[in-house]
């Protein structure tokens, strides 16, 4: 299995995560993670796996925290600023950060989970494309939907200062 398959596999996986996640909870997600990541690892018999498999375990292990504690930050940031966040990986965090609040609840359980995938793994939107059942155009629309929630989200924060 070459490097770039191993990828392809070890993202289906994570994908496969989240899908389940949105049915269960916070404990049997990191299970079904495990399982499915563990499955992918096992295709994979070199020194790497127990390092990617620890990651694995880690960033699911902290990913609740750190959204909680990065979303106090950046609340933090933007009121000292005064302004709403402009460069593009700013905007990229605070999109992971509001995982819980109001972005989330405005777009579709399938939307969110495909964004989730390019604004937080980083994976573009062909990448994407090439391991979920929907087209590039439909990611794009996806896309500019976040987006445009995000902006809106900026504006209520300003006017609610």
């Amino acid at each position: 299995m070459d490097n770039e398959e191993w990828i392809r596999l070890s993202r289906q996986a994570l994908y496969q995560a989240h899908i389940y996640r949105h049915n269960c909870n916070y404990e049997d997600y990191q299970q079904i993670a495990l399982e499915e990541g563990w499955k992918v690892i096992q295709k994979k018999p070199d020194a790497k796996k127990s390092y990617l498999l620890q990651a694995m375990v880690w960033r699911i292990q902290d990913e609740k925290y750190r959204t909680q504690r990065r979303s106090r930050e950046i609340a933090t940031a933007v009121e000292e600023q005064n302004q709403p966040t402009t460069t593009f990986s700013e905007e990229e965090e605070l999109f992971w950060n509001l995982l819980y609040y109001e972005v989330q609840a405005k777009l579709t359980q399938i939307e969110w989970i495909i964004l989730h995938h390019y604004f937080h793994y980083g994976e573009t939107l062909q990448e994407i494309a090439g391991h979920s059942p929907y087209t590039l155009c439909q990611l794009h629309y996806w896309k500019k939907k976040c987006l445009f929630h995000l902006q809106e989200f900026y504006q209520k924060e300003k006017v609610g200062d």
